[in-house]
């Protein structure tokens, strides 16, 4: 399941998202997707797993890059519609601000969700992990 790179409001590309899984795995897609405009579409993209515990909402994000106020719009977005699902939801992703600087932007709504902290990622050739992806 992939939603594809599309322009930004900046006038570039974003990356594309999408969730993988074995075929053996139980996923389904959200319909409810289609409603978010194409600027989230091609930043954030949710399924749910039907999991043996129950069903498990699961959201892959690619946050957008040195724009504060764009970044908060999409993952309030993302936040809110992940927990309007009525179950467990996983968010991850590339989210390219800090845990914190999410927190301070949304407020209420991160709160909803406990932050796991595997890290910094992102390693490139010359240059040092990045804390920006969880």
């Amino acid at each position: 399941m992939a939603a594809p790179a599309v322009r930004t409001k900046l006038g570039g590309w974003s990356r594309g998202v999408a969730i993988l899984w074995r075929n053996w795995v139980k996923v389904s897609s959200v319909p409810a997707d289609i409603h978010w405009g194409p600027f989230l579409r091609g930043r954030a993209i949710r399924a749910i797993w039907h999991s043996k515990w129950g069903p498990v909402g699961l959201t892959s994000v690619y946050g957008v890059v040195d724009n504060f106020a764009s970044n908060m719009e999409l993952m309030g977005t993302v936040l809110k519609d992940s927990l309007s699902l009525g179950c467990q939801a996983i968010v991850g992703g590339d989210f390219n601000v800090r845990f914190e600087g999410l927190r301070h932007g949304l407020g209420g709504v991160c709160s909803s969700f406990t932050h796991l902290d595997f890290g910094p990622t992102c390693f490139a050739t010359g240059a040092k992990p990045s804390a920006i992806d969880y």
